[in-house]
């Protein structure tokens, strides 16, 4: 006889929906487009987009990017940043950055409704994501 052993862990998932008017540093037509998010030294990317940003200024990903938390870290999720980059990818060479935001997980608690939050670009645009953080059973 096999016992399952279900373990509860903490996720914290954040939803990039979009970016609006972002700066095209590269004044190139068009731009390849994806986000880097980084929580607790661990990063995840959206997909990315290929858009003529000045045509079509907004960046639309509705993406959700999950980030499991160490057992031991629970207790500093609210002193936990999160660091969201605008990436432009390159055929060849180094992506180039477009523009970087940061926000605390301070304001957000275990088991409440995923919110909706909006942070400026350094560099100008706007960026929009949904943030829960959440107990699953596996």
């Amino acid at each position: 006889v096999t016992q399952t052993v279900r373990m509860t862990q903490v996720f914290v998932d954040i939803t990039v929906l979009s970016i609006e008017n972002p700066k095209n540093k590269r004044n190139i037509l068009k731009t390849k487009a994806y986000t880097r998010v980084v929580l607790d030294g661990r990063t995840r990317q959206t997909g990315v987009i290929t858009t003529d940003l000045a045509s079509d200024p907004t960046l639309a990903w509705n993406q959700l990017l999950s980030f499991e938390i160490e057992p031991a870290s629970i207790k500093d999720i609210p002193n936990m940043e999160v660091s969201v980059e605008l990436m432009d990818k390159a055929r060849i060479g180094s992506d180039t950055r477009l523009g970087k935001c940061s926000f605390s997980l301070k304001e957000f608690t275990l088991g409440e409704e995923a919110k909706e939050i909006s942070h400026e670009l350094d560099t100008g645009g706007n960026a929009s994501f949904k943030v829960k953080i959440e107990k699953r059973t596996r």
